[in-house]
């Protein structure tokens, strides 16, 4: 196993190498089962991915909204974003 593999596994899924308390892993020496092990740690790149585009959009917003903020398409498309993060609540 490859080192840096499972430091990328400790730092997305802090805790759960070693399960400890109540219910520990059902494994002869504690630690997660091997094919949960392999599942999560296929998974760290493509959430590692999923970040760095979110980070991408995040900074050409930003940048829109300095170098065009006064145009009517960075405004919608700043008060879209801000509806889909806060939506208004009509049922109260």
């Amino acid at each position: 196993m490859d080192a840096w593999l499972l430091a990328k596994f400790h730092q997305r899924y802090p805790g759960l190498y070693y399960a400890r308390g109540a219910r520990p892993w059902p494994t002869s020496d504690g630690t997660v089962p091997h094919r949960l092990f392999v599942l999560l740690l296929g998974t760290v790149g493509m959430l590692e991915a999923g970040e760095e585009l979110l980070l991408g959009r995040a900074t050409a917003l930003g940048r829109a909204i300095v170098e065009n903020g006064s145009e009517q398409k960075v405004g919608a498309i700043v008060r879209d974003l801000a509806r889909r993060a806060f939506p208004e609540r009509h049922d109260k």
